[in-house]
């Protein structure tokens, strides 16, 4: 008798939490690839074209199908991000830089079947963004 009336008791005290049992919510909405995704040349189009690198990363993540189609549009996020600082690496730079990119061949380069390659190009992708982004962060630092 006592637990019921306990229970009534936090019942009534305690709101009820709206879709209690819904899960965690993801922070931001996935983003829906802009093309159809056998579109290869307006997908590559837009990601040369993207204002950051991290603008292109995040396009390919919503273009990309784990598959070996995906090496193509890679190809162009790299290209897209790797202009952002390629030329400003100095000697030991680009060697950690290129080291960074073995770590990706060697991660996926020695599994066979097309997810794998996508994967690794995902992989480069991802190190040239973080270099971009070093570099664009030192670049808005001088700037003030």
């Amino acid at each position: 008798m006592f637990a019921r009336l306990l229970l009534a008791l936090a019942l009534v005290v305690a709101p009820p939490a709206a879709n209690a049992w819904a899960g965690p919510k993801a922070e931001k909405p996935e983003k829906q690839c802009p093309h159809a995704l056998a579109e290869f040349d307006r997908i590559s189009r837009d990601l040369d074209q993207a204002p950051t690198c991290s603008a292109a990363l995040e396009l390919f993540s919503a273009c990309s199908v784990g598959a070996y189609s995906d090496v193509r549009i890679g190809g162009t996020v790299l290209a897209r991000c790797e202009r952002d600082f390629l030329t400003r690496l100095g000697k030991a730079q680009k060697r950690h830089y290129q080291a960074e990119q073995k770590r990706c061949e060697r991660e996926f380069g020695r599994r066979e079947g097309s997810m794998y390659r996508s994967a690794e190009v995902f992989c480069l992708a991802q190190v040239a963004a973080k270099y971009a982004g070093r570099f664009a962060k030192a670049a808005g630092a001088t700037k003030r």
